[in-house]
């Protein structure tokens, strides 16, 4: 399976959307049956503005990352060490 072409109309319509929920729904929905590349994820990651909702979509994402192996570039957008620690141990597993 191969990313999409671009991220750019999804991530468009994310920073468009001014709620939390809808935005995470948004993204969800967006990104349910596509594969994506580690940039395209860290993108969709700062595109939020909480860290728990962060944590929830790097996630996601990570489960649709065609090169999983990069996946640590994520962490660079967590503040907390906590949530850092969070995503990191959801990569590994």
């Amino acid at each position: 399976q191969y990313p999409i072409q671009t991220i750019d109309p999804i991530l468009k319509e994310i920073k468009s959307i001014p709620f939390a929920d809808r935005k995470m729904e948004y993204a969800k929905d967006a990104l349910r049956n596509k594969c994506i590349t580690s940039d395209q994820a860290y993108r969709v990651v700062e595109a939020f503005t909480f860290d728990d909702d962060r944590v929830e979509i790097a996630k996601y994402c990570y489960d649709r990352m065609t090169d999983k192996i990069y996946a640590n570039k994520l962490l660079d957008l967590f503040k907390f060490s906590s949530t850092r620690d969070e995503v990191r141990k959801y990569f590994t597993n």
